[in-house]
């Protein structure tokens, strides 16, 4: 078929053949690139920002359990450091709170609750043992509970 056109229409036909060609395959690449941008914005929006939350309620965990020997290592002759850091548990609690809320409202990613759930429960044991730290040493400062 091809052998009795002249060069020139051969060359033409080659030519369009390899734009042809081009454009489909450019077409693909710019659509899945379009895929992984998508992708990679959810990730860096979404799934990035509720671990950076996730982080700072385990952060707020730490100081808290941090606080807690201040207060318990210091309790006389140290009351400036041991207010200060009942101030920062306060503070810490309420931090907490404000963080755990608004990463709830996030929709998980996959195998995201297990580790949220295991934080929560770690969370409820700290909180209680805070709250009753927190009332004894309110009470009576120089108390063995405390």
């Amino acid at each position: 078929m091809f052998s009795k056109l002249h060069l020139k229409y051969r060359i033409l036909f080659a030519f369009l053949f390899i734009s042809c060609f081009s454009l489909i395959v450019g077409g693909i690449a710019y659509y899945n690139t379009q895929t992984i941008v998508k992708d990679f914005e959810h990730v860096i929006n979404i799934n990035m920002a509720n671990q950076l939350k996730l982080d700072d309620m385990k952060d707020s965990v730490r100081l808290i359990q941090g606080r807690m020997a201040v207060v318990v290592g210091f309790p006389k002759g140290h009351e400036a450091e041991v207010k200060e850091a009942i101030g920062r548990i306060e503070h810490e609690i309420k931090d907490y709170e404000v963080t755990d809320k608004a990463y709830r409202e996030v929709q998980f990613a996959p195998g995201e609750e297990l580790v949220y759930k295991q934080l929560a429960a770690n969370w409820i044991i700290v909180k209680e043992k805070t709250q009753v730290l927190l009332e004894s040493y309110k009470k009576d400062p120089t108390s063995e509970e405390v």
